[in-house]
């Protein structure tokens, strides 16, 4: 999909075809018994090119902050981080 788009920006036509049922490929939900259910990604993480990639493209995403904690044995390490 990244392709394709920066292919239109660039001003040629395109055709993009999903080969599956449902469009999201990673990004994707799924109902069983009534609940609704995340079956991709949980997170998006930049490594320094994603959120860039995503702006240039004309896409802007919130950014939430998800605490992460860590349980080791009898112990609850949270990670406090800007990052988190």
């Amino acid at each position: 999909m990244t392709s394709s788009a920066y292919i239109a920006k660039h001003g040629a036509r395109v055709l993009l075809l999903e080969k599956n049922e449902k469009c999201g490929g990673l990004i994707n939900s799924f109902w069983r018994d009534g609940f609704l259910f995340d079956g991709g990604v949980r997170a998006l993480e930049s490594a320094g090119i994603i959120l860039p990639m995503l702006r240039e493209l004309g896409i802007e995403i919130e950014r939430v902050k998800s605490p992460v904690s860590v349980g080791i044995e009898d112990s609850v390490i949270r990670v406090t981080s800007k990052e988190s």
